[in-house]
């Protein structure tokens, strides 16, 4: 059931047991004083339930009837979008200190370069964090390399493996006992890039040319099985079942 709707149902009903309340007293109470008190509250009553029953069932109808978007939008859980999310200090606090936290990405070396202290601070409280890279031997970040012109034809290849085995090899480090940093590699592509909290899910845009340039990112957040962040949970888990795990313990 929706939460905007529960909450207005139990509203109504709160109104409509005042309104019987104060109905009551006022007939069985002979004082002046307090009639006037309780006819005054089952008025507030009145009011209050005329605006939850008419006034809010008639704004969610002109929303729904003449805004459909909207419904389709609050339906897959699509909550915001935007050219920055995590520079802003909610955000933040959600790389911090949610309990999972999931990051697919080509490489990753600007997410890391940005937010590398929320993440050395994250790992340090229990928790579960995980990245999804790109196999820096890979086929395709061969072709990613051509794509986007660069003359070293290991530029990216060496990028992936600096971000494995020095950046994230330096978080892994710090974690506790009770934070559990894991490191997948696989062959395939990523159409966008995904960073997963608890409850959020943005999934960042890439540009079909060469170049660096802001993209849009949408904010998804998880309203059940049916809106997009539970889709996104799932498809990352099939990704997960066809990757390659990354230790530490054996590399230098």
């Amino acid at each position: 059931m929706d939460k905007n709707f529960l909450r207005r149902y139990l509203r109504g009903a709160l109104s409509i047991i005042i309104i019987l309340i104060a109905f009551v007293l006022y007939i069985y109470i002979q004082n002046i004083f307090w009639k006037n008190l309780f006819i005054a509250i089952a008025s507030a009553g009145i009011v209050i339930l005329i605006y939850e029953v008419f006034y809010q069932t008639i704004e969610s109808r002109f929303i729904f009837d003449y805004f459909p978007l909207y419904n389709k939008l609050q339906n897959i859980g699509l909550v915001d979008i935007d050219y920055e999310f995590f520079n802003e200090d909610k955000y933040k606090k959600d790389l911090k200190n949610t309990n999972n936290l999931i990051i697919v990405m080509n490489d990753g070396k600007n997410f890391l370069r940005k937010y590398n202290e929320e993440l050395k601070e994250r790992v340090k409280k229990p928790g579960k964090t995980i990245f999804i890279l790109l196999n820096p031997t890979s086929d395709f970040v061969k072709f990613l390399t051509k794509r986007n012109q660069k003359t070293d034809e290991k530029y990216y290849e060496n990028k992936i493996k600096d971000v494995i085995f020095n950046e994230l090899k330096s978080i892994y480090k710090l974690s506790s006992k009770h934070h559990i940093m894991e490191i997948f590699i696989h062959n395939g592509f990523h159409p966008y890039a995904v960073v997963m909290c608890d409850k959020k899910a943005m999934v960042s845009m890439y540009r079909l040319s060469p170049g660096k340039d802001k993209v849009l990112h949408f904010l998804f957040e998880n309203k059940g099985v049916d809106s997009e962040y539970y889709k996104i949970k799932e498809d990352i888990n099939k990704l997960i079942k066809l990757s390659k795990k990354i230790g530490f313990k054996d590399s230098s």
